[in-house]
């Protein structure tokens, strides 16, 4: 199937068969028929937006800023309803920024499913989207029953629940809260008992919110199945990775779980500190069958530290080098992780890139982020593993109380580690993080009106350097447009 997407690297965006008029291929993607939950991904943009992103960013994309338009596959969302389809409970993933659909568009959907459930993921740069998701769900199928997760949601549970549209909140992991959601509706029980199943669930009860304690982990991964990838339009998200790395592949998630502490993320408040991973047999066997069902030649994990678990990542290694020889994969992880004997052995697995999180060039910076290590460490690290694979760097800056001295040595870190690619950001303080809460206590933000949509990782409203707003924007158009020439 032909999907609709921008022809990236023609000089010039291609909107191929125009968006508007491929609505009739999108539908024959989707189910026909009346289904009981409908899972939502929403997009970071609107179509417009996104269109003039391509547009005004491409020579940023082209570098390597996953930023400028966060084009990634709803494997979380999709994860879970796989889980469910696997319980005999129908669900079906709606893909909105996959399928580049408008309001509109969303609204006729729902309106033709009717679904039971309506589950909206939302993060906090996506929040005010999921919201207004939300509220064409119950202008549209007013009976539907709208759940809220996702990082967002878990953090801010309370908050979420303040919104008439919303019915439930889920905190943490969804497959077993969604799974009691729906039997408890199907069966017509109190809801009240939700409360009591350590599994995340949040409602309001007679105008009162009961908040539950973030869902019990699942421990045993390998209980859970893997994303179904035939629910979510996968060919453009391929066709993004060939016109990004010159590689057909598409992204996967291994385990989850984080146990570091840095202080602008929040991904263990929703995921755990444990590292949980699922079989590498399990693993090689997914890849396998995608290799063959979607002709992709390349995996991108998208696993906060892909190698933090050396006896995994060395069975992992022999499995893929002997079942998918040629097999080409990409991996994210610390500077603190990189070993030159781990990345030599993963290479010789198909290894092609690592993804590290460099962040800054400041000491003060990566003490402020919770990084432990050094610059002399990212030099090291960037060195050890250029000999091998390729490397992309991400970047932040604006953080609290950086200075332009910081910003500046970021910038010449940045161009010295000669990286294959590279990825800016500006810092944006999310919720469930030691940062944001830091600002809330220091009253320079305000956890309920913080305005999320206005402070996504290129842009932003308020800064908390000490540089102002529009010097800030300068310095980071600067950065971009270097490595856009270079």
């Amino acid at each position: 199937m032909n999907y609709p997407f921008f022809n990236l690297f023609g000089g010039k965006i291609n909107l191929i068969n125009s968006w508007i008029a491929s609505y009739g291929e999108k539908k024959t993607f989707m189910l026909m028929k009346y289904i009981m939950i409908l899972l939502i991904n929403p997009p970071y943009f609107n179509r417009d937006e996104l269109k003039e992103r391509f547009s005004s960013f491409m020579g940023w994309i082209k570098r390597g800023n996953m930023y400028a338009v966060a084009f990634e596959p709803p494997l979380g969302i999709s994860e879970l309803a796989t889980f469910l389809n696997s319980n005999g409970i129908e669900t079906s993933v709606l893909d909105i920024p996959g399928l580049f659909m408008t309001d509109e568009e969303v609204e006729d959907e729902i309106s033709r499913l009717t679904p039971e459930i309506v589950g909206i993921t939302a993060m906090s740069a996506t929040i005010f989207e999921s919201l207004k998701i939300a509220e064409i769900v119950k202008k549209v199928s007013p009976s539907s029953i709208v759940v809220l997760g996702g990082v967002h949601p878990t953090v801010m549970p309370a908050s979420v629940l303040k919104n008439d549209v919303v019915d439930f909140v889920v905190r943490g992991e969804g497959e077993y809260a969604l799974y009691e959601i729906y039997n408890a509706i199907k069966n017509k029980k109190d809801l009240t008992y939700l409360k009591e199943l350590n599994q995340g669930i949040c409602f309001n009860d007679n105008s009162s919110p009961i908040i539950s304690e973030r869902a019990e982990l699942i421990e045993n991964l390998d209980k859970i199945p893997l994303a179904d990838y035939s629910l979510f339009p996968a060919e453009n998200y391929i066709k993004y990775n060939q016109d990004l790395r010159g590689i057909r592949g598409i992204s996967m998630i291994a385990g989850r779980g984080c146990p570091y502490s840095c202080t602008f993320c929040a991904v263990n408040k929703t995921m755990g500190r444990r590292d949980r991973r699922r079989k590498p047999e399990i693993i090689i066997s997914k890849i396998k069958e995608l290799a063959d069902s979607l002709n992709i030649e390349g995996i991108w994990f998208k696993d906060s530290t892909f190698n933090i678990n050396r006896k995994w990542v060395e069975k992992f290694c022999s499995l893929i080098k002997r079942e998918l020889p040629g097999f080409k994969w990409q991996i994210n992880t610390r500077v603190d992780l990189v070993n030159e004997e781990e990345i030599e052995m993963m290479k010789d697995a198909g290894l092609v890139q690592i993804d590290l999180g460099i962040e800054s060039g400041s000491s003060s910076t990566l003490a402020l982020l919770g990084k432990k290590y050094s610059v002399d460490e990212i030099y090291r690290s960037v060195s050890i593993a250029k000999r091998y694979v390729k490397v992309a760097g991400f970047f932040m800056i604006g953080l609290p109380g950086e200075t332009e001295k910081d910003i500046d040595a970021t910038f010449e870190l940045a161009k010295l580690l000669e990286l294959d690619s590279y990825s800016f950001s500006i810092f944006s303080p999310l919720p469930g993080t030691k940062l944001f809460e830091r600002l809330v206590e220091e009253g320079k933000i305000s956890e309920d009106k913080w305005n999320y949509k206005e402070s996504h990782f290129t842009k932003t409203k308020e800064v908390f350097c000490s540089i102002d707003r529009d010097g800030l924007l300068r310095k980071y158009s600067e950065i971009n447009n270097f490595f856009s020439s270079h």
